[in-house]
């Protein structure tokens, strides 16, 4: 496998085996507030942002000739079931900060295929931009 492939394959994995694309799948419980509907928006608009990331990610090892690996959901994620969206969103937020650091390594790594850096790029900017929406949300919690 290239490097290329290898890094871009990283990328992929941050996409679909994320902990906000877990707890689209596994419907995070709600109280019914305002509050909740609100986390629970911002985790569609993050699942929806991923999909289409992941989609031209999985497009760009395929036009390199790789294989797709994907990988699988941390173990960690299975305790995490049937919780409140208030509740987790400490644990987006926390995931989205490895998250984006994570992506932003990536990113500085892939300096030999112009294309790929540029993928890589445009998912740093969506992942801070995410992490902002998660944090604005966090700020409004009550202590």
């Amino acid at each position: 496998m290239s490097p290329v492939v290898r890094k871009l394959n990283r990328l992929l994995t941050i996409h679909v085996r994320s902990f906000a694309t877990y707890q689209l799948e596994a419907t995070p419980w709600s109280s019914g507030r305002s509050g909740d509907e609100a986390i629970a928006r911002t985790l569609r608009d993050i699942g929806r942002d991923r999909k289409a990331l992941a989609d031209r990610i999985y497009t760009a090892i395929q036009d390199r000739r790789g294989a797709v690996a994907p990988g699988s959901f941390p173990m960690e994620f299975t305790d995490k079931h049937d919780l409140s969206l208030e509740w987790l969103l400490r644990e987006l937020l926390a995931y989205q900060r490895r998250d984006t650091a994570a992506i932003e390594q990536v990113a500085r790594s892939l300096t030999d295929d112009r294309e790929a850096a540029e993928l890589a790029q445009e998912a740093l900017g969506t992942a801070q931009a995410h992490l902002e929406a998660l944090e604005s949300l966090a700020a409004k919690q009550p202590a």
